[in-house]
């Protein structure tokens, strides 16, 4: 463990048993505050991990005291699981706000980096998020479900089927 993570977790007393979880939360705060502002959307996001990962509001005061008192570097995770979890809260709470800004994009790719993974499965994953978040709004602003766009996706594959029978048998 490095010397700034011991003294971070000396300013908070982390119980073992949700020690994880306050990591992942101190991540994702990290992140919601690296472009300065905390829109919130993104303070509503923190609200629900908090809840999510059980983390007492004491606690999550104290960790966000420090995020906004200048520490804006992220801890490491141990495990691939964690690592793919922290990487898509990630990703989900810098575009929280609907804009992924340069900074908040480079401190996903430093995180990457100290995760190890490459600067490109990164981004690929980001891009990947945005489509979804993308066909969620377009879901949205159609007042589509996932029922009616499954539903148009195989009427659109069955069309496809039949066309290229009758190309086929011609």
């Amino acid at each position: 463990m490095s010397e700034s993570e011991n003294r971070w977790e000396t300013r908070v007393r982390l119980l073992p048993q949700n020690q994880e979880s306050v990591k992942r939360f101190f991540n994702l705060a990290v992140l919601a505050w690296i472009d300065g502002n905390l829109d919130e959307r993104e303070l509503e996001f923190l609200r629900a991990k908090q809840a999510e990962l059980e983390i007492p509001e004491e606690e999550a005061r104290r960790i966000l005291s420090l995020v906004f008192g200048g520490r804006q570097e992220p801890l490491a995770v141990a495990t691939d699981e964690e690592r793919d979890e922290l990487l898509a809260d990630a990703i989900q709470m810098v575009l929280a706000d609907g804009i992924l800004h340069q900074k908040e994009y480079e401190m996903l790719v430093a995180l990457g980096a100290k995760m190890k993974l490459a600067e490109a499965e990164v981004s690929s994953r980001v891009e990947a998020a945005i489509a979804r978040a993308r066909l969620a709004k377009a879901r949205g602003r159609w007042r589509l479900s996932a029922r009616v766009v499954d539903l148009l996706f195989l009427i659109a594959a069955v069309a496809g089927i039949v066309l290229v029978d009758l190309f086929l048998f011609m």
